[in-house]
């Protein structure tokens, strides 16, 4: 059972979509990730790109996220998302998108991030692909994080240019990986 860890909707219980289309991040380290970036949460716009069941982006929103995004490909994730949503009356915009259409369409918003969390499926190569368009598309504010998910098992993508890896914890089957603008 997924559950919120902390803030304003600690301990609400989420709906995860079922099969195996969907990995949601583990609570612990949804926590620790969230504990590494407790300053930086607080008034932040927040992105939870690939968002499987909206867990990042709800936990964002109940630890005080000014403006959080949640955005998946697939019409079942979108439904449990929704879901989620509408079950903690969070204020969060569920968007239904490729994760390219999605950055682009920020892009042409003007909307940029201060958090993005990118947990793509392991194997595709869509990290490097989706850091390369957020960095091409300027959509980090100055300051702001990129964050990933992938195998602990795996070698990390490689970072594109203007942005840093600045940390990197492993977590069990899981690794995050944190990436900054180069100054």
């Amino acid at each position: 059972m997924i559950r919120i860890v902390a803030g304003s909707l600690r301990g609400k219980r989420l709906t995860s979509p079922e099969g195996q289309a969907t990995r949601p991040t583990l609570d612990r380290v949804r926590e620790s990730l969230f504990n590494i970036l407790q300053t930086e949460v607080p008034g932040a716009t927040v992105l939870d790109l690939f968002s499987g069941c909206g867990a990042i982006a709800l936990e964002a929103y109940s630890r005080g996220a000014k403006k959080v995004y949640a955005c998946d490909h697939s019409s079942a994730a979108i439904s449990v998302i929704r879901r989620n949503v509408s079950d903690c009356k969070a204020d969060i915009e569920v968007l239904q998108s490729d994760y390219m259409l999605a950055l682009k369409s920020f892009h042409s918003r003007g909307v940029r991030f201060d958090i993005i969390y990118l947990d793509p499926p392991y194997q595709e190569g869509l990290m490097k692909k989706a850091l390369s368009e957020i960095v091409r598309l300027k959509l980090l504010n100055q300051g702001g994080v990129c964050v990933g998910e992938v195998d602990a098992s795996g070698e990390a993508p490689e970072c594109p240019s203007g942005l840093i890896l600045t940390d990197n914890r492993k977590y069990g089957k899981a690794r995050l990986l944190f990436w900054r603008e180069e100054e």
